[in-house]
């Protein structure tokens, strides 16, 4: 699934008249720089949720000839966040596999095949990719890979999902991950609502693994200027 309904106020004056995947970086928008690697690794079916500029997406994926099965999670009427978009979209996937997730704001050189094998030898609840970088939003992971906690780095603002961990890594989110259908049973929660905020409450109980990435190439393209350091940068 890759998160496309995100209003992009960061991206004004660009979003004002489309939506933030549809901004271009190097003369290709974001959804298409994602969607050609997904389907060049051999996702069959993608999921795609949509709110600002809807139409405007909706009729790009119709112009476009992607080998795959391009599935609308319409969210016109509210915008539900990361969390409850997915939630939302429960009746469009295949309940027996995995589910990758992809900020459409992000681009990476981490591919799909990558995740899914790891997480296929232990198969936790969700596996996400992270990465060692500047952020204010930190997650805490243990020393087998595992998250317990949350920090912002500004407010030293603590959160342990688990008992505390003066050893505890702070590694920051790539905007990646894959989530096991059981997600769907075990998050409690409903409404508007970040996924990521269902991982802290779920990792209190169940195995919440990280993935390190650091080699990869990696954009997040959630502002003008960021915008201008993945122009700078990005040759994928």
């Amino acid at each position: 699934m890759i998160f496309a309904a995100g209003l992009g106020t960061r991206l004004r004056p660009l979003t004002n008249e489309k939506p933030k995947a549809l901004v271009g970086v190097n003369n290709r928008t974001m959804l298409d720089h994602t969607l050609s690697k997904l389907v060049d690794d051999g996702i069959e079916r993608i999921v795609i949720n949509v709110h600002h500029f809807a139409d405007l997406v909706i009729s790009h994926l119709e112009d476009s000839e992607y080998d795959c099965d391009l599935i609308i999670s319409d969210e016109r009427d509210e915008l539900l966040d990361t969390g409850g978009g997915l939630k939302a979209a429960r009746e469009a996937f295949d309940l027996t596999s995995p589910i990758l997730l992809h900020n459409a704001d992000i681009l990476t050189t981490l591919l799909p095949t990558q995740l899914l094998k790891v997480w296929e030898a232990t198969q936790p609840l969700t596996l996400l990719a992270v990465r060692d970088r500047n952020s204010s939003r930190k997650l805490l992971v243990n020393q087998d890979d595992a998250l317990i906690g949350w920090r912002n780095t500004k407010t030293q603002e603590t959160r342990w999902c688990t008992q505390e961990d003066a050893n505890a890594s702070e590694v920051a989110f790539s905007g990646v991950h894959v989530v096991s259908p059981e997600w769907f049973d075990r998050c409690q929660m409903d409404g508007i609502y970040s996924i990521t905020e269902s991982y802290l409450r779920l990792a209190t109980n169940h195995r919440i693994e990280i993935l390190r990435h650091d080699t990869d190439a990696w954009y997040d393209v959630g502002s003008l200027e960021k915008l201008k350091a993945a122009e700078a940068g990005w040759n994928t």
